[in-house]
C-alpha cells in the first residue's frame, strides 16, 4: 500500500512492512519544521482549530509539542466535528490573548469556515497561520476571503509559479494541465489541489523505480518481497521531472520521506512564498523500524 495522505500513521511504525509513504511528507515533520518560524515571526500564544479526527489530532499533538520546544504555548485547542457545516459558534472559544490563530480544516465546509472567521474577527484579528488544506482548490480571490490578506499559509508545493521556476516545474504543470496560477488550463475556475497532488505523481515514479530495481514481474510472494526491499533500500529522491516538489530524504526503516515545506503570505489575493524549510528542520527521532518485521 503506497499512501499519499500526510498522516503520521505510517511513520509511527504502528502499521506493517507492506505500507509506505515515500512521495509526500507527514504532518509531524511538517509542523515541527515550521514551528520555529511561526514562533519567531507571528507569536508564541497559539489557538488551534482543527478537524476532530486523526489528521487533526496529529496537528494538535505535534504542533503543541513543537511550539513548547520553541518557548511557545498552544493556549486553546478547538476540535471541529467533521459533519459541521457552520463554525461561528466555535469562535467565541478563542481566548483574547491569542497571538496566532492556527487553522487546518478540510472538506466541503472550508470556504464557509474561512468566510465566517473573517466575519467574526473583522479587522481586529490575531496573526493567522493556516494550512492550505483550508483553502485547497479554492480561488484566493473568492469574495469573502479579503480578510486573509497578509495572513500566512503552509504550502508543500507553491500554487503560484515563480518567474524563476526550474524547467521540471514547468514540465510538471504542463503534464498535469495546470497553469501558472494553479488552475486547470481548460478552466481557470477549476483550482487544483496543488500542495498535495504532486504526491500521487512522485509516488508513481518511486513505484516505477522500485519495480525496475527489484525485477518485479508478477504478484508472487517472492516478487513482493523483492519490491519491498527495493523501496526500503532507497535513501533519497532528487528534484526533477519525477520529483517536481523538490528533494526528499527517504528513511527505509520508517517507510517515510522527509522534504521541504513552504510558508507563503497572502498578497494581492495570491500566495507568495516567504520561507522554505530545510529537510533537516523536519527530522525527528524514529519510533521504530519496519525492516525488523518478517515478510
Amino acid at each position: 500500500y503506497f499512501v499519499v495522505s500526510e498522516g503520521y500513521h505510517v511513520a509511527s511504525a504502528k502499521l506493517n512492512r507492506y505500507v509506505f509513504q515515500p512521495g509526500i511528507t507527514d504532518v509531524r515533520s511538517q509542523v515541527i519544521s515550521m514551528a520555529p518560524w511561526v514562533s519567531s515571526n507571528l507569536g508564541k500564544k497559539v489557538t488551534m482549530i482543527f478537524p476532530d479526527y486523526a489528521f487533526g489530532h496529529d496537528h494538535r499533538d505535534f504542533f503543541s509539542a513543537a511550539m513548547a520546544a520553541q518557548g511557545g504555548e498552544v493556549i486553546q485547542k478547538i476540535a471541529i466535528p467533521p459533519t459541521e457545516s457552520s463554525f461561528t459558534k466555535y469562535f467565541p472559544k478563542i481566548p483574547r490573548q491569542t497571538e496566532v490563530l492556527y487553522h487546518v480544516m478540510v472538506g466541503p465546509g472550508v470556504l464557509t469556515f474561512v468566510k465566517e472567521l473573517g466575519e467574526f474577527f473583522g479587522s481586529q484579528r490575531p496573526a493567522i497561520f493556516g494550512f492550505i488544506d483550508s483553502l485547497e482548490a479554492v480561488d484566493m480571490a473568492t469574495p469573502g476571503l479579503e480578510f486573509l490578506e497578509g495572513s500566512y499559509f503552509w504550502e508543500a508545493h507553491p500554487r503560484y509559479m515563480s518567474d524563476d521556476a526550474p524547467e521540471y516545474e514547468k514540465f510538471y504543470r504542463q503534464a498535469v494541465g495546470v497553469d501558472r496560477d494553479g488552475a486547470s488550463v481548460s478552466d481557470p475556475k477549476d483550482i487544483s489541489t496543488y500542495s498535495h497532488m504532486f504526491g500521487c505523481w512522485e509516488t508513481l515514479f518511486i513505484l516505477k523505480q522500485a519495480i525496475e530495481a527489484s525485477g518485479y514481474q508478477s504478484a508472487t510472494p517472492a516478487d513482493k518481497r523483492k519490491l519491498i526491499e527495493a523501496v526500503e533500500a532507497m535513501t533519497a529522491f532528487q528534484a526533477g521531472r519525477e520529483h517536481p516538489q523538490g528533494d526528499k530524504r527517504f528513511n527505509g526503516k520508517l517507510h517515510q520521506s522527509f522534504g521541504h515545506q513552504y510558508i507563503s503570505k497572502v498578497e494581492d489575493a495570491k500566495l507568495k512564498p516567504v520561507h522554505r524549510t530545510s529537510i533537516e528542520d523536519g527530522l525527528y527521532e524514529p519510533a521504530g523500524d519496519y525492516t525488523t518485521q518478517s515478510l
